[in-house]
């Protein structure tokens, strides 16, 4: 079976692009880790990489056609493609490309530690409708749809579970405002994170005694967690809140997310769906939105750390929510 599939990959890499159909899907998704622990999601800047290989010698495939590239070092990565292959290789051009939503960037591929691809969606590290993604790299920008926000104080940055992430302390005021973008508006959406409890018994020393993930204040979407650990949706001015899964009681980093689509609402904890019952609202956006915090009245803030918080317009499938947390886990 291993010799077929070198077959079929070696044929695939000798097919010539000109002779292949024509690609009408949206242009692959790249997320760029760099050694000293940044991120960048965006877009190929180009339809193909180009490696130099012992066993084939120079190789071009399409950026569709690569799950990820792992750099071991400046002269040599593990390639691995869409169909599960994997080659060792190295980059044939020193720089590549990629479109983010603050313009075109240029990396120097010996400063590169992983490249994933997600194409069309299915596979990779983010999926098709992401709306924003705030990986808390030492800044509060948005690296795909350029909603930046900016700390309230008590909000600051810390070892997150990928690289660097947003470290709350609990107190009133302490988040990051995002203000009131409409395309953070949605009625369906999907919102993802990972959460880590700065103490195992508290979660806010707020007034609102519950610590907030993601919220857009007064009548929109609150994702948050009581004191005790349990996970809650709801929109604000509701009397009670969407109870999820089971409480998260330790301060470990454990996967979170929330989907609405509709009246359906399905809470997920570390990759598992919790499905709840009808949930029937129409949101409101009439406060800005904010990570850690409630910025409508500022209270309701998180103790912990929350790291790579991701929006998406519509709701992820269970495989996809599963697939971002085993990725990184």
């Amino acid at each position: 079976m291993k010799t077929l599939a070198l077959q079929i990959l070696c044929l695939s890499l000798l097919i010539p692009f000109a002779a292949r159909a024509a690609d009408t899907n949206p242009p692959p998704r790249l997320t760029v880790e760099l050694r000293d622990g940044s991120r960048v999601v965006g877009t190929s800047a180009e339809k193909s990489f180009k490696f130099h290989t012992a066993l084939f010698g120079e190789v071009k495939l399409d950026v569709k056609d690569i799950r990820a590239v792992d750099c071991v070092s400046s002269n040599s990565a593990k390639l691995t493609t869409a169909k599960g292959d994997t080659l060792t290789v190295s980059f044939a051009d020193p720089k590549l490309a990629i479109k983010t939503g603050f313009g075109k960037v240029e990396f120097v591929v010996d400063l590169v530690r992983r490249l994933t691809v997600s194409a069309s969606g299915a596979s990779g590290a983010h999926h098709l409708g992401l709306v924003s993604l705030w990986c808390g790299e030492d800044n509060a920008m948005d690296s795909v749809g350029g909603n930046n926000g900016t700390l309230a104080e008590g909000a600051t940055y810390g070892p997150g579970k990928v690289g660097r992430g947003f470290v709350f302390d609990g107190k009133n005021g302490g988040g990051v405002m995002l203000g009131s973008p409409a395309s953070l508006q949605l009625q369906d959406f999907t919102i993802e994170a990972w959460v880590k409890r700065g103490d195992n018994s508290v979660v806010s020393f707020g007034t609102g005694g519950n610590g907030t993930i993601f919220s857009s204040g007064w009548g929109g979407y609150s994702f948050w967690m009581e004191s005790r650990g349990g996970l809650y949706f709801n929109r604000l001015g509701d009397a009670a809140g969407q109870s999820g899964p089971r409480s998260i009681t330790d301060t470990s980093f454990h996967h979170v997310a929330v989907t609405k689509v509709g009246s359906t609402t399905i809470f997920y904890l570390d990759g598992t769906a919790y499905p709840i019952p009808k949930y029937n609202t129409t949101f409101t956006f009439t406060t800005p939105i904010g990570i850690g915090f409630r910025p409508d009245n500022q209270d309701n803030s998180f103790l912990g750390t929350i790291d790579e918080v991701a929006l998406y317009n519509h709701a992820l499938s269970a495989d996809e929510i599963r697939l971002d947390y085993e990725l990184e886990n």
